[in-house]
């Protein structure tokens, strides 16, 4: 009899500029394919100044990404490939990105420092069928309107995030 090891866990990276595109590929799966929104939507001005993070499976391939924008404060484009949704992959992206933040870490830490923050303030602009899922994340409803955005609607929610010192 055979016993197999177990899986290791999702892990979730910083992707270096010149990896971006796995971030972007994921995102045409889901946002362009899945949801039908247009490439121009999906695409814009924010990828070269963004924090990009990719979700690695246990396997090792690409499963799911999220970017930040630090002169924003935005976080976005988080979208997880259909087979690994509903595993709790997209809590964990989230996560991963507070922390990020919370540290210090990549454009959005230098954007930080630079200004002597203390705090960011987080603000997912959430497709309104999302908005359960970024409560249990901790985000808040900045109003319940609705807003649209790249032709559908969103709903601005917030997350204060405290940095360490």
């Amino acid at each position: 009899m055979t016993t197999e090891a177990p899986q290791k866990p999702y892990s979730i990276v910083l992707l270096p500029e010149n990896e971006v595109q796995r971030a972007i590929d994921i995102r045409i799966e889901v946002f362009v394919h899945e949801q039908k929104f247009s490439m121009e939507d999906e695409l814009d001005d924010k990828d070269s100044t963004s924090d990009h993070f990719i979700l690695l499976s246990p396997s090792g391939t690409d499963a799911g990404t999220i970017r930040f924008h630090p002169p924003t404060g935005k976080l976005g484009r988080l979208a997880v490939l259909k087979e690994h949704r509903g595993t709790g992959v997209g809590k964990l992206l989230v996560e991963a990105l507070e922390e990020h933040v919370r540290m210090g870490r990549g454009r959005g830490g230098v954007y930080a420092r630079e200004r002597g923050l203390k705090e960011v303030v987080v603000e997912a602009m959430a497709q309104w069928q999302a908005e359960p899922f970024y409560q249990k994340c901790g985000f808040e409803t900045l109003t319940g309107e609705r807003i649209i955005e790249d032709g559908y609607p969103h709903i601005k929610m917030v997350k204060t995030v405290k940095l360490e010192a």
